[in-house]
């Protein structure tokens, strides 16, 4: 829902408020005769894109298959230039920059979230003849379910959510790569929608009080040609580090409020409860000592928490072997025990009763680390707290 639209001629003009009116206790648009005016095809790019999540967009790229270069006064550019001819597009006090053929109109809006809550959005786009380059910042991005986030995390719209998908969507995705960049929990997305011809690629960095999209759209027949086009532009996408989520918090466990973690030196993401802490600790085990990083919220009775324990090159098999024995001693009983995995990653998922507690563990090996991902609550609140245990354990993921 557009609640009001203000317009910008360049990204460096300073965002003036557009006209709003008051309605029974409501904002809502200006009419279109007290709007700025806008190019027909950039209206239905900017409709298509906000209508729409980020990853069920046949409507967009239907749209890019048959922009033909129709944006304002670049209306006749035949083909977009060298990426060595771009220019540096920067968005004042927003941490986000990119490489661009043409500086574009930068539009600022206001939307209402899912949630109730007011979001704040910025989108810009060069629409040239063979491909449209753009990007969209939503500000405060984790209360609105219309884009790919869920418990303030990416998240896999298409596979995990079905309101991910629009009816009428014709997309198939052909690549994803999830990757962590300078602290931003990152995805690269590439769909094409045969029945309209097209292919889009989309960037998603996911900051601390933001969502940073970029994408690039163009026909199927042109991909091999415009690759390193589309590598240029999204590959030129500059988020500032003071978006990076790095935990520095008091370790309070608050189920109110779940915090997006993603270490910048570390490669796993999770969503915890409360403003989480980071400590490094060595652990003394087997004979061996071992640092590792804690990402911890407690309260005296209950805690959520990851251990990274970096290996480099300790044999890993046996240091699990040891965590698993040490989670066992002292008379604690094996409830459960299973096999998982973690984007490809093999573990072990053990549920332990040990006194008056519960103890959920997974147990994963990456290349140079192990990961003990461990939520402990009292027996008597077991059915209480499920659904923020499996909450907990939905959202780690390795990278």
């Amino acid at each position: 829902m557009l609640v009001s639209i203000s317009h910008v001629a360049g990204p460096h003009t300073r965002p003036v408020p557009g006209p709003a009116q008051q309605e029974g206790g409501r904002r809502r648009s200006p009419p279109r005769s007290q709007a700025t005016p806008r190019s027909p095809g950039r209206a239905a790019l900017r409709a298509a894109w906000r209508a729409l999540p980020f990853l069920a967009a046949s409507a967009l790229c239907a749209f890019g298959a048959g922009c033909n270069g129709t944006y304002g006064a670049h209306a006749g550019q035949a083909m977009t230039p060298s990426p060595a001819t771009w220019q540096s597009v920067t968005i004042p006090d927003h941490g986000f920059s990119v490489r661009m053929p043409m500086q574009p109109e930068v539009e600022r809006e206001t939307e209402i979230a899912d949630d109730g809550g007011v979001m704040g959005v910025f989108f810009g786009a060069n629409v040239l003849r063979d491909v449209v380059l753009g990007f969209r910042i939503v500000h405060d991005p984790v209360g609105f379910t219309g884009h790919p986030i869920k418990d303030g995390a990416l998240v896999d719209l298409i596979a995990d959510d079905p309101r991910g998908r629009a009816p009428a969507d014709t997309s198939e995705v052909v690549s994803r790569r999830e990757f962590l960049s300078g602290g931003l929990q990152g995805r690269d997305v590439a769909m094409v929608d045969r029945q309209r011809g097209t292919m889009m690629h989309v960037r998603l960095l996911l900051g601390r009080q933001r969502l940073f999209g970029a994408f690039a759209i163009h026909a199927i027949e042109e991909q091999a040609r415009l690759a390193p086009i589309v590598a240029a532009y999204l590959g030129s996408v500059v988020v500032t580090p003071a978006e990076a989520t790095s935990p520095v918090g008091s370790g309070k466990l608050d189920l109110a409020r779940w915090e997006h973690v993603c270490p910048p030196e570390a490669d796993f993401v999770a969503v915890m409860p409360g403003s989480v802490r980071h400590e490094e600790v060595t652990l003394p085990l087997a004979e061996e000592t071992y640092q590792v990083n804690v990402y911890s919220v407690t309260t005296d009775v209950e805690s959520y928490r990851v251990y990274e324990v970096r290996v480099g090159e300790a044999p890993k098999m046996k240091l699990v072997e040891h965590l698993r024995a040490s989670l066992l001693a002292g008379g604690a009983r094996v409830r459960e025990e299973r096999d998982v995995q973690s984007r490809g990653y093999s573990g072990r998922s053990l549920v332990v009763e040990h006194g008056d507690y519960l103890i959920h563990t997974r147990l994963f090996l990456t290349a140079g680390r192990v990961y003990d991902v461990r939520a402990t609550v009292p027996l008597r609140r077991e059915a209480a707290s499920k659904p923020h245990i499996d909450r907990f354990f939905e959202h780690f993921k390795i990278l």
